[in-house]
């Protein structure tokens, strides 16, 4: 038989674990409230997020990740890559002219800005764009 304290933590436990597994719900479906939309002039480290046009999809010198390249709806090159891991490039099929939404972590590798997709979840793709 459990004590006072006992079951009293017990019940404190089972409310936070309840507590993260409804937030977890909630939150999944706002998760543009976390990420910033993508903006030439935000410093690396900034979460963001980007819809856009698929315009080349390339491997990197290793061939395990993937660089993609992207344009506007007004056909303009975006200066942005997305630098998808290896371990998420294997679970995806993109192309040329897929509209995508990437959820990432915005860096600066060889004076290029790329954003860096570490989860298939911060991936969503179209196939075949608008």
């Amino acid at each position: 038989m459990l004590v006072y304290q006992e079951r009293l933590g017990l019940f404190i436990l089972a409310g936070v674990i309840g507590a993260c597994i409804i937030s977890g719900i909630i939150l999944d479906d706002h998760r543009n409230l976390f990420y910033t939309p993508y903006q030439a002039t935000l410093p690396d480290g900034t979460a963001v997020v980007i819809t856009a046009t698929v315009d080349t999809v390339s491997t990197t010198s290793t061939g395990n990740h993937l660089i993609v390249t992207l344009k506007d709806e007004y056909e303009n090159k975006i200066p942005l890559q997305i630098f998808i891991l290896n371990s998420v490039a294997h679970q995806i099929n993109i192309f040329s002219k897929d509209q995508i939404t990437a959820y990432g972590t915005l860096t600066t590798y060889k004076n290029e800005r790329e954003i860096v997709i570490s989860s298939v979840r911060d991936i969503s793709i179209i196939y075949g764009g608008f």
